[in-house]
């Protein structure tokens, strides 16, 4: 897709359980790079990436339902971890949030979220954060052998 004076490039993979997005830009530019989301979550931005950590509600009633707490969490719900890694020629300030990322004209997002669901019927694991790292080192991993086959 191209963006004005760029491009973007987008790729998601289900057997490595990425998306990888690429902005090339003509000329440098700034980006600040964030996540939210409405439910439960902490996150922390080190090594070039921002790293998510939540949880949904266990239990949460439909909007047409009376209910004194209509949304409640009780530690054994579904765990999520996203992390979003970032390689690019510019700069990155990691002590902010956002994420800040100055005078870049190539980069890469390296986006991978795992959670802890195995089936309806058995508790979630709350271990997801390893699983997620490990994805998410493979697939930057792949990105640079890729580069390497196209060169």
């Amino acid at each position: 897709v191209k963006y004005g004076k760029g491009t973007r490039e987008y790729f998601s993979s289900k057997p490595v359980d990425a998306i990888i997005i690429k902005y090339t830009e003509e000329e440098k530019t700034s980006y600040e790079l964030d996540f939210k989301t409405p439910l439960r979550y902490t996150k922390r931005i080190e090594n070039n990436s921002i790293i998510i950590n939540g949880e949904c509600p266990s239990n949460l009633f439909p909007c047409d339902r009376e209910a004194e707490v209509p949304c409640s969490y009780d530690g054994n719900s579904i765990k999520f971890t996203t992390i979003i890694k970032v390689k690019t020629d510019g700069k990155i300030s990691e002590c902010e949030d956002p994420l800040k990322i100055t005078d870049a004209e190539n980069t890469v997002f390296y986006i991978c979220t795992k959670t802890s669901f195995i089936d309806y019927n058995t508790v979630p694991d709350k271990e997801t954060k390893n699983a997620c790292t490990q994805k998410i080192e493979e697939v930057y991993l792949l990105g640079k052998k890729m580069k390497q086959y196209a060169n």
